[in-house]
């Protein structure tokens, strides 16, 4: 089977769908293109910096060339085929989309013939919705993992009108939430929940050298508007007795509200990390938080940390969105949005541990890491090509490499 896939640009960011390619890579020949972008670039530090780095990527690239790539996600790993898309994001503009869709046929058509079939293209990003249809497929898929028409740094009018024409011209949506799957219709979404790094996030992890001597309470991920910032800073405020740890890089439109949460003697900033590194961290806190606000991005929204949090074991402490309601018994959730409740909510967890048993802690950590040791990726993986295959009769011929994905973590 081939897959041509349309997503972020392949380690920048540990996303579910490269958390998903992982585990076919070694079974599948994958072309990934990496992102062509969801706006068009502001005049500010942030989108410059990236305009630089992919400029600096469309230039290094050769037809022979893998492309760029880091250790964020696997050292080793990359797909067979990694394109830098020589595109332009402004698709406002339908010249420029026509022109995004030459470049692109320029590239793909260097592409050895399919040794294999079905061909499957596999859009993550709405703009990409033109190259349906040009990418001799047999098979499209739309994954929707978020709510783009309320997600932070994204042009909602254009790309929500990008993803209706993609909604309509795919054959088959895979949503990674309930939330997000009604926004679709019935007969051509199905669920696609995340998965985990099950034994990444489970195994005992040696606490890193330069942590904290103290109590630790901690949140890893990017400190983005979505993100109650304010929240956090009454956190460091109320309990100085704990350190509170922060792992993420600063959003550019936070960089104001951050400064004064940053500077508070007990909070430990690390900027954003490798992904195979977070589980050293989150181990050894004794609670993790998920500190969000109540908007329409994180009602939709599966994240992926939740489930890496429970895998680790530790005590989750959370706002009551739904993807976290659906473990509520195993998270510690919050009545409300309101600061006090959040607060008071994380007084009681710290109150609970303090008298309870290290029997009784084993155990309800035991709990939280059972609810979630069969979501591994790989089975994820195997659930997506079991739709691929269901959908286009190929079950019979090529049914057998189900049983045999491996899984990278």
């Amino acid at each position: 089977m081939r897959w041509i896939v349309f997503g972020e640009d392949w380690g920048r960011h540990p996303s579910s769908t490269q958390h998903l390619f992982k585990q076919i890579i070694p079974q599948d020949e994958v072309v990934w293109v990496n992102s062509m972008g969801l706006r068009f670039p502001q005049l500010n530090s942030h989108d410059l910096q990236r305009a630089k780095e992919k400029l600096s990527a469309m230039l290094k690239q050769a037809s022979h060339q893998k492309g760029t790539h880091n250790d964020e996600l696997q050292p080793l790993l990359q797909p067979q085929h990694l394109i830098q898309p020589n595109t332009i994001p402004l698709f406002k503009s339908s010249k420029v989309r026509q022109f995004n869709c030459h470049q692109l046929r320029k590239q793909l058509v260097r592409l050895p013939k399919a040794e294999t079939s079905p061909t499957v293209l596999w859009i993550s990003l709405p703009s990409a919705v033109d190259m349906v249809g040009l990418c001799n497929e047999d098979f499209s898929i739309y994954y929707c993992g978020d709510d783009f028409s309320s997600l932070a740094g994204v042009d909602h009018d254009v790309i929500s009108k990008m993803e209706a024409e993609l909604v309509e011209r795919c054959d088959l949506i895979l949503a990674a939430s309930p939330a997000l799957a009604e926004k679709f219709p019935v007969g051509k979404t199905r669920l696609l929940e995340h998965g985990v790094d099950y034994d990444l996030f489970s195994q005992p992890r040696t606490k890193p050298y330069h942590f904290s001597e103290r109590p630790v309470i901690g949140f890893y991920g990017q400190l983005a508007d979505w993100v109650d910032i304010e929240l956090l800073g009454k956190i460091a405020d109320q309990y100085p007795e704990y350190d509170l740890m922060i792992i993420g890089a600063v959003n550019c439109s936070t960089q104001i509200s951050t400064g004064d949460l940053l500077s508070k003697s007990n909070v430990h900033w690390i900027s954003a990390l490798p992904h195979h590194q977070l589980a050293a961290y989150c181990q050894h806190w004794q609670v993790a938080l998920l500190p969000f606000k109540d908007c329409p991005q994180i009602q939709h929204c599966n994240p992926l940390k939740l489930r890496e949090y429970l895998a680790s074991g530790t005590e989750v402490l959370s706002t009551a969105y739904p993807a976290a309601v659906a473990y509520q018994g195993l998270v510690h959730l919050s009545p409300d949005y309101q600061h006090s409740s959040f607060l008071n909510s994380l007084n009681t967890v710290l109150e609970q541990q303090a008298l309870q048993s290290t029997l009784a802690q084993q155990q309800r950590k035991q709990q939280r890491q059972q609810a979630v040791i069969n979501q591994s990726w790989t089975q994820k993986a195997i659930e997506v090509r079991q739709h691929v295959l269901q959908a286009t009769g190929a079950a019979g011929s090529i049914s057998a490499p189900l049983n045999t994905l491996h899984y990278m973590g």
